[in-house]
């Protein structure tokens, strides 16, 4: 789904205003819009890169 700053575009509906920009970088896989009493929330989900951190070895612990 397209995204031009802090707008998103849905197929039906077409362009949704959002308070803030998308926040990570990456594929948006699926959106899903509620609405409430108070307002309109739309949920955003995203597919990104995680680059897991090896862990290092920093020696023995242990208890005597």
């Amino acid at each position: 789904m397209p995204t031009d700053g802090k707008k998103i575009k849905r197929p039906i509906v077409g362009w949704i205003r959002m308070r803030e920009a998308v926040r990570f970088s990456g594929t948006i896989q699926s959106t899903t819009v509620s609405l409430m009493a108070d307002g309109g929330y739309i949920s955003v989900l995203v597919e990104t890169q995680d680059v897991l951190q090896a862990k290092t070895n920093h020696g023995v612990v242990g208890l005597a």
